[in-house]
């Protein structure tokens, strides 16, 4: 090639990394992304953070003791875990435009049924909680999921940001809030107070005015108009491949047949189980520093704080730097926060424990979330997602019950806490070596 020629083949490439769109503001996807952060934050009454302020409460008033709970707590995480990717199949198939109000109003449901616990006739815990886990940590997660990852592509890291960003103000706010109310006006009334908040909230707004795909409305992914460019890579690292995002579309099947996958879940549901069980006895574990309860769950809001400014810094390089090395410092710092919990004497000291906790989870919210479609491909997105969310949320179920037991048999959360340590750490060098697998055959074959 002459050099007149390679002058014009880089003047063209000048041209098209300058011509990509300015991020807009005023497009339908900055609506869709508001309402995958707020499924995000209103699936809470599913989610551990706010499960863990009702523990104490319901475990003294229907007279259980903690390892009957955690039990209850688990069985219906895990037959819960069981429809993930079946659901995942049906946000494909269906789009979250119908399946969002669905999730919201029965997630509220949920909330009834577990103000109406009997203390004669545990079942009803067990129905209780699988509705809760089922529709809040299931349905509502993979919908702000799925929303990111239909209308974001290049910028995908980045709106996963603003969605952990609704993850991180639900446990900045919502345990403590739940705790208000439950000395107020006691757990059954404080339950029905969520289900009231989730149907005016989130049903009928999601209908409204949630869509499923920019195509639908005459609109691109990553806020760009109808004959904007493509948004053009912009680091070295991606021109030259090393950002590790795939061009090809995996099914579920085909995703789990690869090492990749089950090393990014050995990260996630290391954390998942880890995080569960922390913060399920978050008021217990702190205890044995003198921190109050009340002062416990307000240290979730500074969890939650340190976790949005790492989710937004982490959505920034998500797609710059391979998700793998984000993973792996998400991990091993979960690690680190087992180790500040296991050696700390003062209770002004577990505000650094819960934010090494935050800043670590806020990166796993966000980079964590986009794996799966930057590694395996947005056509089967839903599926292969809910399959490794199905994993980590069985995962998250054991998370509470060796803390309960290690309690029950020594007197003691130490022994529990040791074996979380050496999981995390083990973990963490299990998803730094997970690279994006390649397919033999061409991506339309997929």
């Amino acid at each position: 090639m002459s050099a007149s020629s390679t002058g014009l083949a880089t003047s063209l490439t000048q041209s098209s990394v300058t011509s990509s769109p300015k991020l807009r503001l005023r497009h339908y996807g900055i609506v869709v992304l508001l309402f995958a952060a707020l499924s995000t934050f209103m699936s809470a009454p599913g989610q551990t953070h706010s499960m863990s302020a009702f523990v104490d409460p319901m475990v003294n008033d229907l007279g259980l003791n903690q390892t009957t709970y955690s039990t209850a707590y688990m069985v219906a995480t895990a037959i819960a875990a069981l429809t993930y990717s079946v659901m995942g199949r049906l946000l494909d198939k269906y789009g979250a435009r119908s399946l969002m109000p669905i999730g919201a109003a029965a997630l509220g449901g949920a909330c009834c049924v577990m103000s109406a616990v009997p203390s004669d006739f545990v079942a009803v815990l067990y129905i209780g909680m699988f509705l809760c886990r089922l529709f809040g940590q299931g349905l509502m997660c993979l919908v702000s999921t799925w929303l990111v990852g239909e209308w974001f592509e290049k910028r995908r890291g980045l709106a996963m940001g603003v969605v952990g960003l609704g993850g991180s103000l639900s446990v900045m706010i919502v345990a403590g809030f739940n705790n208000t109310m439950i000395e107020t006006h006691g757990w059954r009334q404080a339950w029905m107070v969520l289900a009231a908040i989730l149907w005016i909230s989130a049903v009928l707004p999601s209908i409204v005015f949630v869509r499923n795909r920019p195509e639908s409305l005459g609109l691109l992914p990553d806020l760009r108009l109808t004959g904007d460019p493509e948004i053009e890579i912009q680091s070295k690292l991606d021109k030259d491949g090393i950002a590790e995002i795939t061009t090809d579309s995996w099914t579920a099947n085909e995703a789990i047949k690869t090492a990749t996958f089950w090393k990014l879940v050995a990260g996630m549901s290391t954390w998942a189980m880890v995080g569960t069980g922390l913060a399920f006895y978050q008021a217990s574990l702190l205890e044995r520093i003198d921190v109050s309860r009340q002062y416990a769950f307000w240290l979730f809001a500074v969890q939650a704080g340190s976790a949005i400014c790492s989710s937004f810094v982490a959505g920034y390089f998500t797609g710059k730097i391979p998700a793998r090395y984000l993973l792996f410092v998400s991990v091993a710092g979960l690690a680190c926060g087992v180790v500040l919990l296991l050696t700390i004497t003062k209770p002004w000291m577990a505000i650094f424990y819960s934010v090494m906790l935050g800043l670590n989870g806020g990166i796993l919210r966000s980079t964590g979330m986009v794996v799966w479609v930057n590694y395996f491909g947005r056509k089967h997105q839903g599926a292969v997602a809910g399959s490794a969310m199905s994993i980590c949320a069985i995962a998250s179920a054991l998370g509470p019950l060796p803390l309960a037991l290690s309690f029950d048999q020594f007197g003691s959360h130490k022994p529990a806490l040791l074996a979380f340590l050496t999981v995390a750490i083990c973990a963490s060098f299990a998803v730094l070596t997970a690279r994006p697998p390649q397919k033999l055959s061409s991506p339309d074959s997929a």
